[in-house]
């Protein structure tokens, strides 16, 4: 019975550790150019903690961790993903136009700290704990209670 349980541990641990490819790297010179693009337009003076390349699944994911409690995340393709930001505001050049003027409009006094991409358009986080859904053409949809 021992040795099954110990045999047991051994092919689990095995095919955690097998599973587990994070890569955890302190510059961003794996992201894509298009990532790299992006991180210079919008994030250039923040000071970067580390970057995590999970290679887990078929296909790779690259998250960015800035000091100030930034987080971007791209796809394979170095296109940003989700944005969170613990202060500071994201970028209004990072969404739509039509979703900055939105905001200009109806939330001029509130910062956007997470930026999602849906499969249906945007969810926003704004300061005020209000989350923004937009469709993919930058139109304000709901507010997410």
């Amino acid at each position: 019975m021992k040795k099954f349980l110990l045999s047991l541990f051994f092919i689990i641990a095995s095919v955690t550790m097998i599973s587990a490819r994070d890569i955890i790297v302190k510059d961003y010179e794996a992201l894509p150019q298009k990532g790299k693009e992006f991180i210079a337009k919008y994030y250039s003076n923040n000071e970067l903690v580390h970057m995590k390349i999970d290679d887990d699944s078929h296909k790779k994911e690259y998250e960015v961790v800035f000091k100030g409690g930034i987080r971007i995340e791209f796809n394979e393709l170095g296109e940003w993903e989700e944005i969170k930001s613990k202060k500071a505001p994201i970028p209004s050049g990072v969404f739509p136009s039509v979703i900055a003027n939105y905001l200009a409009n109806n939330y001029p006094q509130n910062k956007v700290l997470e930026i999602e991409k849906k499969s249906y358009g945007y969810e926003l986080k704004l300061d005020n704990r209000k989350d923004l859904i937009f469709d993919k053409d930058g139109s304000f949809k709901k507010i997410d209670h």
